[in-house]
């Protein structure tokens, strides 16, 4: 055991294998369906919930499909260099550490 009482949960999950895929915040896109083909989710709410990862997946996809150039990359601080191999896609962009969707937004 490398950590203390401080983070509980690792108790229960340590021997997860995918610790992020079990995360509460993404419960919903994990759980939703398999509780309404349990008859537990009444109709308009699984109706909002699949508009809702409609969304998710459109502005996934715009993500992908963006290109955000590298000296937009060293002009905001988040590159020393131009890096080699032309644009970064946006939301490889979004994944890098203190970048916000509304900064990938404005490059």
């Amino acid at each position: 055991v490398s950590r203390g009482t401080l983070e509980p949960y690792r108790m229960f999950t340590s021997r997860a294998e995918h610790r992020l895929l079990l995360r509460a915040d993404n419960a919903d896109a994990r759980l939703t369906r398999i509780a309404a083909r349990a008859g537990l989710v009444p109709k308009t709410k699984l109706e909002a919930w699949e508009a809702k990862q409609a969304l998710v997946e459109r502005g996934m996809a715009a993500l992908a499909a963006a290109a955000v150039p590298g000296r937009v990359l060293l002009r905001a601080g988040l590159v020393e260099t131009i890096p080699a191999g032309g644009p970064r896609r946006a939301d490889r962009v979004l994944a890098m550490p203190g970048v916000t969707l509304e900064a990938v937004e404005r490059m």
